[in-house]
C-alpha cells in the first residue's frame, strides 16, 4: 500500500523510452516521504523493473535511471536512508535487464559538485 501510494505521488515512474529505445526509470526524491525506505523502496524498484522487463525493448535495450534531487539535499537525506536494497536487486539478476546509464539531476541553485558527491557516496555505499 505504501509503495503504490508513492508511485501514485510520482516518486517513481517509467517515462517514455529514449532515442535508443531504452526504458527510463525516473525517481523524484522531492516527492519522497518517510515511507521511502528499504522495504517500500525495494517493492517499488521490483515492480517498475518487472514492468520494464515485460517489454521486448527492456530485455534487449536495458534501461536508464534518472534520479532527480531537490535543492534541499539535507531534507532528502533525512528521509531516505540508503540500505542498498535496490542496488542488490539490480545486481542479483533476478530481473534479467541491464542498467545502461544513471543520470543525476539537481536544481541550479544547488551546489552541483556537492549533490554529485552526496549521490555518488550514497550509490557507492549501497553497491
Amino acid at each position: 500500500e505504501e509503495a503504490m501510494d508513492l508511485v501514485r505521488r510520482g516518486v517513481a515512474t517509467i517515462l517514455p523510452p529514449d532515442k535508443f529505445n531504452r526504458a527510463v526509470f525516473y525517481v523524484d526524491r522531492e516527492n519522497a516521504t518517510d515511507d521511502w525506505h528499504g522495504k517500500t523502496r525495494l517493492e517499488i524498484f521490483f515492480y517498475i523493473l518487472q514492468a520494464i522487463s515485460e517489454g521486448e525493448s527492456g530485455l534487449h535495450n536495458g534501461w536508464i535511471g534518472v534520479l532527480a534531487s531537490p535543492s534541499d539535499t539535507k531534507k532528502v537525506a533525512a528521509k531516505t536512508h540508503p540500505d542498498g536494497s535496490p542496488m542488490k536487486l539490480v545486481q542479483s539478476g533476478a530481473i534479467p535487464i541491464k542498467i545502461k546509464a544513471l543520470h543525476l539531476l539537481a536544481l541550479k541553485k544547488s551546489s552541483f559538485p556537492q549533490v554529485c558527491l552526496n549521490l555518488w557516496l550514497t550509490f557507492a555505499r549501497s553497491w
